[in-house]
């Protein structure tokens, strides 16, 4: 179970839940924004969100029936949470410091949860931890070109 600590966690750590959908309240009929989420991600985004074979969603995502997809995930007993997580985008890291522009611009990735508890939040924050790790490297990489630019321009 989330609590007041780990909001406070959250906050701390720049992560914000935007969405959770309970997809056992949603197997009879998907709600709007269940039937958006289907809409929006490739059966490569399904096996990374539920660890299920790709190959598996792509029938369901092609014949866009949101009924065979829920009777397919209750088969599976894939019945816990789908939580959309948001982190502001790193545009510095510093010593012991990064700095964004803040929640204008951010980005969000889904997680399947059978439970929402301790090890949902772990997961969030080691989505985040390695989020910033990649902006890191692509930050210094291109701060690398534009100084070898900027070097052989002389």
């Amino acid at each position: 179970m989330i609590t007041k600590d780990h909001s406070s966690t959250f906050f701390d750590e720049n992560i914000r839940v935007e969405m959770i959908i309970w997809l056992a309240a949603n197997l009879d009929s998907a709600c709007d924004a269940l039937e958006d989420f289907f809409d929006d991600h490739s059966a490569m985004d399904m096996e990374r969100i539920f660890g299920v074979r790709a190959a598996e969603f792509e029938p369901l995502l092609a014949a866009s029936q949101s009924e065979e997809f829920l009777s397919f995930l209750a088969r599976r007993k894939l019945t816990g949470f789908l939580i959309k997580a948001s982190t502001p985008v790193p545009t510095e890291f510093g010593k012991g410091y990064v700095q964004h522009h803040g929640w204008g611009f951010y980005t969000s990735q889904w997680f399947y949860a059978e439970q929402i508890d301790d090890a949902l939040v772990e997961r969030l924050l080691k989505w985040k931890e390695s989020y910033h790790a990649e902006q890191k490297k692509s930050l210094a990489a291109e701060k690398k070109k534009g100084a070898k630019k900027k070097g052989g321009a002389k």
